[in-house]
């Protein structure tokens, strides 16, 4: 057998894998964004967990310990949020490097807890261990749906609507201005904020949830084109979206200036925003904008399912197959 690096074998590839060899008897289990595990009430167990690393998911020159913590916690959350769950539970690994000056631990408890209390989650447990290559948080985030209410990435039929919540791509603009040093002044301060301090969609899951209005749901954390390649390689469909339909993050002149890329372009390819991308029947339509102005749910729609097994998502207007690209943790390109 040739011999082959992570690299060759890529983040999907290392999942499907893992789902080759472990398999399991529960509800749901690996390649969604939460596992189901039954339990005893008229509810499933919502369980999912994410690593926050150094120089991998956060830099020290870009964030204050404060939204080290409130973003290790948040991006655990956003998937409650695609499964339409109610978070209740928390447990933490903490790695820390030697010689860390402990002001900097309380800091970063701060910001967990400022994110726990508005979620009303108990810290009930986890472990702290020396790391030898920089800081790391590993957060389990338990809680519960609805049985029969829950939201899965499977669902999306032909003829669905796509929608999406929020202004995608604000987080990477964000991530851009960091990079080069725009952190101190009035531009573009918003986007830093949504990069450093992601809101995950709690609410609006559960009103998904509880009307039982979307057929399939992911969030956004890799890119809104590639989490939808998720959704459509999951159902065997393909997907046609309205690229003028965008919520684009809105660009000042003077920001424009600084960006290399267009807000479409962040839109369509910036990840880490873990805004919520779901699709509902057509026949809902009316039902979904109507309970969306009555519950302050801002959601868009950008496009539908269209037959093809390939997954492909091309463009309406211009009627080209988009290239599906977004973060993968081992590519380099």
């Amino acid at each position: 057998m040739v011999n082959r690096t992570v690299e060759d074998i890529g983040e999907e590839g290392i999942i499907e894998d893992i789902k080759r060899r472990f398999t399991s008897s529960i509800p749901l289990g690996i390649g969604d964004d939460t596992a189901l595990i039954e339990s005893v009430e008229r509810h499933y167990i919502v369980l999912t967990i994410d690593s926050f690393r150094e120089d991998i998911h956060f830099k020290w020159d870009y964030f204050e310990p404060e939204d080290v913590g409130w973003k290790a916690v948040a991006v655990s959350l956003s998937d409650v949020a695609a499964m339409g769950g109610d978070p209740e539970y928390l447990l933490l690994s903490l790695g820390i490097p030697g010689g860390t000056n402990y002001r900097i631990i309380q800091s970063i408890l701060t910001g967990i807890g400022e994110i726990n209390k508005i979620h009303n989650m108990a810290l009930i447990g986890g472990n702290v261990s020396r790391s030898s290559n920089g800081f790391t948080i590993d957060s389990v985030v338990i809680g519960r749906v609805e049985r029969g209410k829950e939201i899965r990435r499977e669902g999306a039929q032909c003829g669905d609507l796509i929608y999406v919540t929020g202004r995608p791509g604000s987080s990477a603009i964000g991530l851009t201005l960091l990079r080069q040093g725009i952190s101190t002044n009035n531009i573009g301060q918003e986007f830093i904020r949504c990069h450093r301090r992601p809101y995950p969609r709690i609410r609006e899951g559960k009103i998904l949830s509880t009307y039982g209005i979307a057929t399939s749901m992911i969030d956004i954390s890799d890119g809104l084109i590639k989490d939808l390649h998720h959704i459509c390689i999951t159902n065997r469909v393909s997907a046609s979206i309205d690229t003028n339909a965008i919520p684009c993050p809105p660009v000042s002149t003077e920001l424009a200036y600084l960006l290399p890329s267009e807000p479409i372009g962040y839109a369509l390819y910036g990840g880490e925003d873990y805004e919520l991308l779901f699709t509902a029947r057509n026949a809902d339509r009316e039902k979904l904008e109507n309970l969306c102005q009555q519950e302050g749910l801002i959601a868009t729609c950008i496009g539908e399912i269209i037959p093809g097994e390939e997954g492909k998502i091309i463009d309406k207007a211009s009627g080209k197959v988009l290239p599906v690209k977004g973060y993968n943790h081992f590519s380099y390109s």
